[in-house]
């Protein structure tokens, strides 16, 4: 029974070791992958556990103590701390690549929390092989295997406690190595969708210049703008309309259409948030109506004919918004960006210039 139980336990051990290679990351089937990851680390845990049990009650951990509760006691501390250390491991191999920035001693030590996964299992596996045979071929001496599950045990428990230094030290980059990455996903992004996708994730200027030469460089770039625009993607198209603010285009007609599209994805996403009673400030992030507010004034002044349906109804959804709960703490703040917004669909409704928000 003990070894069955444990070859159960190896067979887990093997199946997860592909996720070593390649973690699935993204949507759709890939996050099926991490599902059946989930499901087989914990038969992994429960059959670990169980094996365990099997050897504790024959015995195998009577070197622990003579006394039954600090025998117990320490096999549950040695488990967890297999198992923990394993948990640990691979949840910072699924969120992180390893960084370049450390060197030596401490690169080592990243590497091997990294890969904590794979080798910490092999000790546990070693030695209670050896407790369960201990006149097999393959068996070890008691004092090594002794070492090994305590080393084990050491291992993951201390990185249940650190793990935050591990984790820095696991993902140190430098900031050349940074830049070198975003470089590659630079280079990935061909077409003018991908590049403005990219200017919602960049921050450092010295890039984002790079990203904007490359959409400036781009053959029918109008058209390709105003494509994404009909998108009507809050996420995206206020990056198209930061761009052509800064970069006239020759064909502001073309224009029309796509905002009038654009100002009714705003106005449903003030909804949201105004007729929602307990939906805070916060709910104001994704409202992007000054990036398309700014492109009106510079491309069309006074002549707001074709976009005064959408803006009136803006402000009708701004000037009747729900009560708001009592629990929310931010009530304030919330009223003061629904009078920003206000103010400045007003301005634009009786005719004034362009005021910058503040």
């Amino acid at each position: 029974m003990s070894n069955l139980f444990l070859a159960l336990t190896f067979i887990s051990y093997l199946l997860l070791i592909p996720f070593h290679i390649e973690t699935p990351k993204g949507t759709g089937d890939q996050n099926v992958g991490m599902l059946v990851i989930f499901y087989v680390f914990l038969a992994y845990v429960v059959l670990s556990l169980i094996s365990t049990i099997i050897i504790t009650i024959n015995g195998g951990f009577n070197w622990i103590s003579s006394s039954t509760l600090w025998r117990n006691l320490g096999v549950g501390a040695l488990w967890l701390g297999m198992v923990g250390g394993v948990a640990i491991c691979m949840g910072i191999k699924a969120e992180l690549g390893m960084g370049n920035k450390s060197t030596g001693i401490m690169r080592l030590l990243a590497y091997l929390f990294y890969y904590g996964g794979v080798w910490l299992p092999l000790f546990m596996f070693v030695s209670y092989f050896s407790m369960i045979n201990p006149d097999g071929r393959i068996a070890i001496s008691p004092n090594l295997y002794k070492t090994l599950l305590l080393s084990s045990s050491a291992i993951g428990l201390v990185s249940m406690v650190a793990v935050t230094p591990i984790r820095k030290m696991i993902a140190a980059n430098t900031d050349e190595y940074n830049t070198n990455l975003a470089m590659i996903e630079i280079d990935k992004a061909k077409t003018v969708e991908e590049q403005f996708w990219l200017t919602t994730k960049i921050t450092d200027d010295r890039l984002l210049t790079v990203v904007l030469n490359r959409i400036k460089d781009q053959p029918n770039l109008e058209d390709e703008m105003i494509g994404i625009l009909m998108q009507n993607n809050q996420f995206i198209f206020s990056k198209v309309y930061d761009y052509i603010y800064k970069n006239p285009i020759e064909h502001p007609e073309r224009l029309i259409e796509p905002i009038n599209l654009n100002l009714s994805k705003v106005n449903t996403q003030i909804q949201g948030t105004t007729l929602a009673p307990w939906v805070g400030a916060n709910g104001f992030e994704d409202v992007k109506l000054e990036s398309v507010l700014r492109v009106m004034y510079q491309y069309f002044g006074k002549n707001r004919e074709p976009f005064r349906a959408n803006m009136l109804a803006i402000m009708k959804t701004l000037e009747t918004p729900k009560e708001r709960n009592k629990g929310n703490k931010d009530t304030a703040e919330f009223m003061a960006i629904l009078n920003k917004y206000k103010g400045e669909v007003q301005n634009w409704l009786e005719g004034h210039a362009y005021q910058k928000r503040g």
